[in-house]
C-alpha cells in the first residue's frame, strides 16, 4: 500500500506489491504529464522528476538555484534586446 498526503508518504507491503504499485503510479504520472504538457514536454518533465527523486536535498537546492540564475539571465537578455529594438 502506498498512501501520500502532502509531504507524508506511508509505504507498507511486500517488496513485490510496493514495486507493482510504484510502477502503476509512475505510469499514471507520465501519462498525465504527457496529456497536459504534450509528448515532448511531458516526457522531459517526467525524466526531470525521476532525476530529482534520486538527488539529495542539497543537490535539488543547487539545481533550483542554477535554474533561477538561468531564468534571470534569460529575462535580462530579452529585456536588453527589447530596449535595442
Amino acid at each position: 500500500m502506498i498512501k501520500a498526503d502532502g509531504a507524508e508518504v506511508i509505504i507498507k507491503g511486500t517488496p513485490e506489491k510496493i514495486m507493482a504499485e510504484t510502477v502503476l503510479i509512475l505510469k499514471s504520472v507520465k501519462s498525465g504529464l504527457v496529456e497536459v504538457l504534450g509528448e515532448t514536454n511531458g516526457e522531459k518533465a517526467y525524466k526531470d522528476m525521476l532525476e530529482l527523486s534520486n538527488m539529495t536535498e542539497d543537490e535539488i537546492e543547487e539545481k533550483v538555484k542554477g535554474a533561477k540564475r538561468k531564468l534571470s539571465n534569460m529575462i535580462a537578455e530579452n529585456f536588453l534586446k527589447s530596449l535595442m529594438e
